[in-house]
């Protein structure tokens, strides 16, 4: 006589391992400094490697948002735990196990300075200090943000005695046929040469640019930079990637 056969073993994981799978996650995230509480992870900005049990598989194939809707290498050891065993035991097991995260951050950062105003009225600051991420270009004075997120930028203009300059923080299309005023700045000087700057934050889309834009066409008459001490600069970073 043919023993009976046993129930075919869930492959669809109870709750309390899908919320722990959850919640190792985010605290594992937040911890990093890369996810803030009340935010979800990104599934296009980061990639995450969960160490999780064999029958958590299904999880990370038919839950995504469990795995905080990012793509999963499953890691694990398929005898080491089962779904009935005691809920704190496994959490303990998967906190020493570990939740991997490698997170794909960009570093956006750029300082540069000097004086070449082109024929649009954007001043392409020629002399790069460094620009990390490579996302400023000296040659047209732009700058095109890699990724959506809050940036932040800051220019510096200095005028000679007895004259004046005005000048704009904008952001806009790569022609600048579609543009947004972000700031707008004034210095008049009547003794001494002076420098004014202005500054903002902004949130940008992937690809839009930002530039520094003149009033009108200065020349040396009006400008004062001596080349050595980059009174004429314009600096910005990424601070937050959304």
């Amino acid at each position: 006589m043919r023993p009976k056969r046993g129930p075919m073993p869930s492959t669809n994981p109870p709750a309390y391992l899908k919320l722990l799978a959850t919640n190792v996650l985010k605290s594992t995230l937040q911890e990093s400094g890369t996810l803030q509480p009340g935010q979800h992870p990104s599934a296009r900005k980061l990639t995450v490697t969960v160490k999780l049990l064999a029958s958590a598989k299904p999880l990370a194939l038919r839950h995504p948002k469990a795995s905080g809707k990012a793509s999963v290498t499953d890691v694990y050891d398929v005898h080491r735990l089962q779904p009935s065993e005691d809920p704190l035991t496994i959490q303990q097991e998967l906190r020493r196990l570990g939740s991997t995260v490698r997170c794909q951050r960009h570093v956006v950062a750029f300082n540069a300075h000097g004086f070449h105003e082109l024929s649009n009225y954007v001043n392409a600051f020629p002399s790069v200090i460094f620009n990390e991420g490579n996302a400023y270009n000296p040659s047209t004075g732009h700058f095109t943000a890699p990724v959506d997120g809050i940036y932040y930028f800051t220019t510096q203009m200095c005028c000679q005695a007895n004259s004046g300059i005005n000048f704009y923080l904008e952001k806009g299309s790569e022609n600048m046929s579609v543009n947004t005023r972000l700031t707008a700045t004034e210095q008049t000087e009547h003794t001494y040469s002076s420098c004014t700057s202005a500054s903002s934050s902004v949130k940008l889309t992937m690809n839009e640019h930002v530039w520094v834009k003149m009033y009108s066409i200065y020349t040396s008459t009006t400008i004062y930079e001596d080349g050595v001490n980059a009174w004429i600069s314009f600096t910005g970073m990424l601070t937050q990637e959304l």
